[in-house]
């Protein structure tokens, strides 16, 4: 990833992550050190001619569908080319701890391609039906069973 952007970029980068979504780090740390790809790919992008899929090393796609406008798989343009793609997947459906971040690291390195997707237990299942008999995956949820993300609490607006 360092190859892509210059220092002052990367840098930029970095302190933006750390600010808005630190627990992200141990994954773009990875990244930027060269250990491995790091594709973060939108719901409209479609990822079956990506020349970075086609890498002999290690390659994670972070899929963000946790975001406030979650669909599950079917928005998203990639989602029948991660599954035919994916060696290893993690559906990260709970609150971000850094620990599962440096798993995502850890199991890219084994696997060579690990799809890694963010989404909420509303649409965990939906992941996991795409994936499943194809993909190995690990299912991430809250400890407490509660739903992610919590829901907002309603207030009198005055």
């Amino acid at each position: 990833m360092n190859a892509i952007l210059p220092p002052e970029r990367t840098e930029w980068m970095l302190a933006m992550v750390a600010r808005h979504t630190p627990y992200t780090l141990p994954l773009w740390r990875a990244a930027v050190a060269g250990k491995l790809v790091l594709l973060v790919p939108g719901r409209g992008i479609n990822l079956h001619s990506h020349r970075r899929l086609q890498d002999d090393g290690p390659v994670c796609v972070l899929l963000s569908d946790d975001d406030g406008m979650t669909t599950g798989p079917v928005r998203f343009h990639c989602a029948k080319t991660i599954r035919r793609w994916a060696r290893a997947a993690i559906i990260h459906a709970a609150g971000g701890e850094p620990e599962h971040y440096s798993l995502a690291v850890m199991t890219t390195m084994l696997s060579g391609r690990l799809a890694f997707i963010e989404t909420t237990t509303e649409h965990a299942e939906s992941w996991t039906k795409l994936l499943q008999g194809r993909v190995p995956a690990v299912l991430i949820v809250p400890r407490d069973g509660k739903p992610h993300p919590a829901p907002m609490p309603v207030t009198d607006l005055h």
